[in-house]
């Protein structure tokens, strides 16, 4: 088995992945970063793939980056992604949904710009991802977005959940999934599997 080391920041964009190495029974080692330590590796190292932002996943000790690339190999270790095409195409539509929310978040400079474009976003693009995500709920007539088993895209969606309820989607109220009650039964399905709490 090869060695798998993540480096990254806190939650996040590679909660997922963790949660799937953890569901494989594959050690995952780790290594997490503030701003500065991440600006000190990456001014220290001469690999690109460490100028492309964190996540990195080093194979053996070979540099892989996106954190949905990693998501999905994890997931396929883990049996949570889905081998039929149509379900996969479907799982990773939901990925690049969530991809969407969090690249398409504006973060200008100014706090007053900041809190005004973001409750624009959350009024707007924001709004009409989440409305798609709860009509895939719905469509998938269980309690997860991808056919009646947990997968990756539901623990990416039940990450981004908690990182709203946590405050860590800054102008953005942390009810702000309640309106969405098929996504709040998905949340609460995926805080309730046993992948989920064995993990946490």
């Amino acid at each position: 088995m090869p060695t798998h080391l993540l480096h990254g920041f806190p939650g996040g964009r590679s909660e997922a992945t963790r949660i799937c190495f953890h569901a494989a029974g594959i050690k995952l080692e780790q290594r997490r970063y503030d701003r500065p330590a991440y600006q000190d590796k990456k001014s220290t190292t001469t690999d690109k793939a460490w100028a492309t932002g964190l996540p990195v996943l080093e194979i053996d000790g070979v540099p892989y980056t996106q954190s949905l690339s990693q998501a999905r190999y994890a997931a396929k270790l883990a049996k949570l992604y889905p081998e039929d095409p149509f379900a996969a195409l479907r799982c990773d539509e939901v990925l690049d949904i969530w991809q969407d929310i969090l690249t398409k978040t504006p973060s200008p400079e100014s706090e007053e710009d900041k809190k005004r474009e973001r409750l624009l976003y959350a009024e707007g693009k924001m709004a009409t991802l989440f409305d798609l995500l709860d009509q895939r709920v719905g469509e998938s007539e269980s309690c997860f977005i991808v056919g009646d088993s947990l997968t990756v895209a539901d623990l990416s969606l039940f990450a981004l959940f908690t990182m709203i309820r946590e405050g860590n989607f800054t102008y953005v109220p942390e009810t702000y999934i309640d309106r969405w009650p098929r996504l709040v039964k998905l949340e609460q399905s995926v805080s309730k599997h046993p992948v989920v709490t064995s993990y946490y």
